[in-house]
């Protein structure tokens, strides 16, 4: 997958938690976003890589996948790709 397809699905699994305003996703939207973050993850760039892995955390949290939600992110803490949002 190239770059700016990545980048692409990046803009459309943040929408769909800024369109949840904070409350858990729906059944179609979490399944949706689970795909999405899959493929961030297998991204190329190490940037949006990074972000695959917090959307990932934020779905495991989500369905109190407590354990896979903290291995995400603490693969991200300390780490030189991922720069943090205010709302993360």
């Amino acid at each position: 997958m190239g770059v700016k397809n990545a980048y692409n699905i990046f803009i459309v699994v943040d929408a769909l938690f800024k369109e949840a305003d904070g409350k858990p996703l729906d059944a179609g939207s979490r399944e949706k976003a689970a795909e999405l973050a899959a493929k961030l993850r297998a991204s190329e760039d190490p940037y949006l890589r990074a972000y695959g892995e917090l959307f990932g955390a934020r779905l495991s949290l989500e369905a109190r996948e407590f354990d896979n939600a903290v291995k995400a992110l603490e693969s991200l803490k300390g780490s030189p790709h991922f720069l943090p949002r205010r709302e993360a």
